[in-house]
C-alpha cells in the first residue's frame, strides 16, 4: 500500500509491520482536500512574528496530487508591529552580515545570561544558501559540548528519517535552534532569550532562503506563529507566513527527542513527514 519512499520513512521510525485498515486509505484521501493553509496575521505579541491560524481539520494521511501548484501562490504580506525590547536583551544589528559573519557574531554574543553558562554556541548543520531548512528548538546538552544541532539520540533518529527521504544532512539541508545556546537542564527558552536571538534566526532564513521549512517542537513553532500552539493544532497542513521579509511554505511537527519518549506518536510524524516530501517535491518542481 506504500510506496518505496513512504516505506522507507515507516522503516526509519520503526513502526512496525505496515498494514492500511479497509478504507482508510480511501477515507483519508478523500478528507486531504485542502492541506495548504493562509493564516490571518494579527498584531504580533513579539518582533516580527504572525500570529497562529486557528486549528482546522486535522490532515490525516500524506498529501499526493490532491493540491496543485497553483494551491501556493502567496498570501500579500500584512505590516505587523514589532514590540520594544530592552537594548540589554538585543542582539547586535546583523542585517547586513553574511554567513560566515553572522557565525562570528553569534560566537561573540552576550546579548542574554545564557552565554554565561554555554561551552558552545550552536549555529547551524549546514550553509546557505538551502532548499530545506529544520529549526528546532534551542541547543540540548550533545549540542552544547560539540557545536552542532541535533546530534545525540534525536539527532540520529532525525538522521534516519531525513536519510529515508534522501535528504543528507551538511549537503542539501540545513539545520539551526530558534535560539544559539543551551538553556540550563534543558529547559524551554524564555521569552527574553527568544528575543535575544530573534535577529539572528530571522538572518539565517533570510540567508538560507528555503524553499520550505520544518519546525520541529512547540518552542520552534511558537517563534515563528507567535502564539502558544499545541503541535496537534498546527500540524499535517503547510501554512503560509511571512518571515524575514517574503512569505514562506512551513510544516509542523514533533520534535525527535518527544517522539523518542513518545513513540506512540509515531505514526503522526511519518504523515508529517511524507507531506514534506510530497510538498519539498512540488515546490522544487515549480
Amino acid at each position: 500500500m506504500l510506496n518505496e519512499r513512504q516505506s522507507a520513512l515507516w522503516n526509519a521510525l520503526g513502526l512496525g509491520p505496515q498494514y492500511v485498515q479497509r478504507n482508510e486509505l480511501r477515507k483519508c484521501i478523500e478528507e486531504a482536500k485542502c492541506n495548504v493553509v493562509k493564516p490571518i496575521v494579527q498584531e504580533a505579541v513579539k518582533p516580527s512574528i504572525p500570529m497562529a491560524p486557528k486549528a482546522t481539520k486535522e490532515f490525516v494521511y500524506p498529501r499526493t496530487s490532491q493540491v496543485s501548484s497553483s494551491s501556493f501562490a502567496p498570501i500579500p504580506p500584512t505590516p505587523v508591529k514589532p514590540t520594544s525590547v530592552s537594548s540589554s536583551l538585543t542582539a547586535p544589528n546583523v542585517k547586513n552580515l553574511d554567513w560566515d559573519a553572522l557565525k562570528l557574531a553569534v560566537e561573540s554574543c552576550h546579548a542574554c545570561p545564557l552565554c554565561n553558562t554555554r561551552n558552545n554556541t550552536v549555529f547551524s548543520d549546514g550553509r546557505a544558501p538551502a532548499e530545506l531548512l529544520l529549526i528546532g528548538e534551542a541547543p540540548g546538552q550533545e549540542e552544547d559540548l560539540q557545536g552542532v544541532p541535533f546530534v545525540g539520540r534525536s539527532g540520529k533518529l532525525l538522521t534516519r528519517i531525513l536519510e529515508s527521504l534522501e535528504f543528507k544532512r551538511g549537503e542539501n539541508l540545513t539545520i539551526i535552534n530558534t535560539i544559539k545556546c543551551r538553556p540550563p537542564q534543558n529547559r524551554n527558552p524564555k521569552e527574553t532569550e527568544s528575543l535575544a536571538c530573534r535577529g539572528y534566526l530571522e538572518r539565517q532564513i533570510e540567508l538560507i532562503d528555503p524553499k520550505l521549512i520544518v519546525l520541529l517542537g512547540r518552542p520552534a513553532s511558537e517563534s515563528l506563529f507567535g502564539a502558544p500552539q499545541k503541535i496537534s493544532a498546527l500540524r499535517g497542513r503547510v501554512h503560509q507566513l511571512e518571515v524575514a521579509g517574503k512569505i514562506r511554505h512551513i510544516i509542523v511537527s514533533y520534535h525527535p527527542s518527544y517522539l523518542l519518549r513518545s513513540p506512540e506518536e509515531k505514526r503522526k510524524a511519518w504523515i508529517d513527514w511524507c507531506l514534506v516530501a510530497d510538498t519539498f517535491d512540488e515546490l522544487k518542481a515549480k
